[in-house]
């Protein structure tokens, strides 16, 4: 956890002091001595299920059955509105800070550091309130926190309202993209010990996937509107999420 706090904004200080490369480079740097170490240290482990073939750990049936579940389907929805807003925000965030706000290019860089910060410090708190007060109710939260986040950017952006307010959005926005830990906690919960290896990843893949077009969308979207109407666009999203958490618990829809 403490070196995927401190890569972000170590990168976002090389790249901004000796170039985009230099920061590329920086990983790669990093990369090599962790896989030796990998190669020195870690041990091989026995494989769970070696006589059975891999064909029937991925037979199409089953699969299928798993995703046409109805609270499956569901998480599986949430979570994609979720990728779809953290790949967008992943790869247009500084852009928006430098060019939607006015912020130079420095200074857009460590506030998307402090993004990537808070993100990571939060998520382990959100998945342990998850398991206290329930995965969606803190679903709820980050869901909530990611409608106030990106509006309050959008504000920024168009009413010029300042660094504060700017700081203010980005670490609601951090705080939203911690959704990974409850909305995954909620597939966990639904699936059983024999499901949760090649069942997680169908899920997983099948959000992903969807959730990658968040980068076109926003990224068309900047171009013909400009980027207060992007991330506008990441507020609604948000803002859908909330309302369909909300939905099932208060018309108490069972999924």
């Amino acid at each position: 956890l403490d070196s995927g706090l401190a890569a972000p904004p170590a990168a976002a200080l090389v790249g901004s002091r000796y170039g985009w490369r230099a920061g590329v480079l920086l990983g790669a740097v990093v990369a090599v001595p962790v896989f030796l170490l990998f190669a020195w240290k870690v041990r091989p482990t026995e494989p769970l299920r070696p006589d059975q073939p891999m064909g029937e750990r991925f037979a199409l049936g089953p699969l299928v059955e798993l995703l046409s579940r109805p609270r499956i389907l569901y998480t599986t929805a949430l979570a994609t509105m979720g990728a779809f807003t953290w790949q967008a925000t992943a790869s247009f965030l500084p852009t928006f800070l430098e060019f939607g706000t006015g912020l130079s290019s420095a200074l857009s860089a460590l506030l998307f550091s402090v993004y990537f910060l808070v993100h990571g410090g939060t998520q382990p708190v959100t998945g342990s309130v998850s398991d206290r007060i329930g995965r969606d109710a803190t679903a709820m939260v980050t869901m909530g926190a990611g409608v106030v986040g990106y509006g309050t950017l959008v504000a920024a952006a168009t009413l010029d309202l300042g660094l504060p307010v700017t700081v203010a959005g980005v670490g609601f926005v951090g705080l939203a993209m911690s959704w990974g830990a409850p909305v995954q906690s909620r597939f966990m919960d639904l699936l059983s010990d024999s499901e949760r290896g090649a069942g997680f990843g169908l899920v997983r893949t099948a959000y992903m996937v969807t959730g990658a077009t968040g980068s076109v969308v926003v990224g068309a979207v900047s171009d013909a509107a400009g980027w207060p109407v992007a991330f506008g666009l990441l507020a609604c999203v948000m803002a859908l999420g909330l309302a369909t958490l909300s939905a099932n618990r208060l018309l108490g829809l069972g999924y």
